[in-house]
C-alpha cells in the first residue's frame, strides 16, 4: 500500500533532486524511495561524516580563494606603485620592493597549486 507523503526541500535540495532526476532519467519521487530503500545507519553515518569533511574542505578553499584575492590585489598595488615611482627608488628600495615582490608571487602561485589540488583550475 502506497501512502502520499510530503517533504519540505530548500531551494538548493530541490535543484539538486531536479538536477539528479534529469541526469539519472528517473522521477523525483523515485531518487528519494531508493535512497531511502537503500539506506542504513551505517551510511547515513558515513553521509554525515562526509559532509562534515566536504563543508571544512569548503571553507578552506573560501578562505583560500579569499587569500589568493588579496593577494593578487597587492600584487597589483607594487606594480602600480614601481611603474609610478621607477625614476624615484634607489637600487637598494628596489631591491627590497622586487623582494617583497617575488614574495608575494610565489604566495600565489603555492595558493594557485594548493587550489588546483582540490579539484579547481
Amino acid at each position: 500500500m502506497a501512502k502520499d507523503s510530503h517533504v519540505r526541500l530548500t531551494d538548493e535540495q530541490s535543484q539538486k533532486l531536479g538536477r539528479l532526476s534529469a541526469k539519472l532519467g528517473v522521477s523525483e519521487n523515485e531518487i528519494i524511495r531508493q535512497l531511502l530503500d537503500n539506506a542504513d545507519e551505517v551510511s547515513l553515518k558515513t553521509i554525515a561524516r562526509n559532509r562534515d569533511a566536504d563543508e571544512l574542505i569548503l571553507a578552506n578553499l573560501k578562505q583560500q580563494n579569499w587569500l589568493l584575492s588579496n593577494l593578487t590585489n597587492n600584487l597589483n598595488q607594487v606594480t602600480h606603485f614601481l611603474n609610478q615611482h621607477q625614476n624615484d627608488l634607489t637600487l637598494d628600495e628596489m631591491k627590497i620592493l622586487a623582494k617583497i615582490f617575488n614574495q608575494f608571487y610565489g604566495s600565489v602561485q603555492n595558493l594557485r597549486k594548493e587550489l588546483r589540488g582540490h579539484g579547481r583550475k
